[in-house]
């Protein structure tokens, strides 16, 4: 049981660091010029807005979930504990996601003025970086608790 969850959280530890080198591999490419200015700060104006919105609902939602896995009968405060961090965990993720994908948009629109390969290349490597840490902040979630 201990070599499992030693392997698991090695394999948790594994996608985020993947996650984090692709999104420093991203933020390293070329954001392109003056012109691209303008649509990227729409973009990331309404990301950050879309953003409190969501958050702000889904946190009302999973604070009233927390409070009932607490006080229910056959589930309480260990519930209530996992359940706040998997939330945790899954709310980062999509933060962070959020945040590096408003920035590669800017980045693989610069990318395709070398070719569709290049800009498919950079969209990929960004949207690695929310998958990788879906997973593994979900695994160590599931290892670490």
């Amino acid at each position: 049981m201990i070599g499992e969850s030693i392997f698991g959280i090695a394999a948790a530890a594994a996608g985020i660091a993947y996650a984090a080198w692709c999104a420093a591999w991203v933020m390293r490419q070329p954001h392109g010029g003056e012109a691209l200015r303008v649509p990227y700060l729409a973009i990331r104006e309404g990301a950050a807005a879309f953003m409190r919105t969501q958050y702000g609902v889904i946190g009302a939602v999973a604070a009233g979930i927390f409070v009932i896995l607490w006080v229910a009968p056959g589930f309480g405060w260990l519930t209530a504990a996992g359940f706040a961090v998997g939330a945790t965990c899954s709310a980062a993720s999509g933060a962070i996601g959020m945040a590096i994908s408003v920035r590669a948009n800017v980045r693989t629109t610069a990318a395709a003025e070398q070719g569709l390969a290049r800009a498919l290349f950079v969209a990929q490597r960004s949207g690695s970086v929310t998958g990788f840490l879906v997973g593994g902040l979900a695994l160590a979630a599931l290892c670490g608790f």
